[in-house]
């Protein structure tokens, strides 16, 4: 009877751990999902927002947006900026401050 209830409270340990390894896991799935749905509704948000910065013409839109969806960390500081911040970033783009061009393009692409 001993080796018997040794067995079951094995399995029940290990159940235990599976639940609890499963849960974290799903979790994490979950936040990453997630924050990649918000990235994915902010990217369709980026040309109605920079089309709200007065005196930029509809080709610096699509330029601006352009170049922030394509960088990730330019993308995420846009959108943590207030209003006033996000135009001067913005014309800050246009005219190609803080970009590496060495080793980047106009669009902000990689040269070859």
């Amino acid at each position: 009877m001993a080796k018997s209830t040794e067995n079951e409270d094995l399995l029940v340990e290990l159940m235990g751990t599976f639940c609890r390894n499963t849960d974290t896991k799903l979790g994490d799935t979950l936040k990453r999902t997630g924050y990649e749905y918000d990235i994915s509704m902010a990217r369709k948000e980026v040309f109605g927002i920079v089309g709200t910065i007065q005196g930029l013409s509809l080709q610096e839109n699509l330029l601006v947006s352009k170049l922030l969806v394509k960088n990730k960390e330019d993308f995420e500081l846009f959108f943590s900026l207030p209003v006033e911040a996000k135009a001067e970033f913005a014309r800050m783009k246009l005219a190609g401050i803080g970009v590496d061009r060495s080793r980047r393009d106009w669009t902000g692409q990689p040269r070859p």
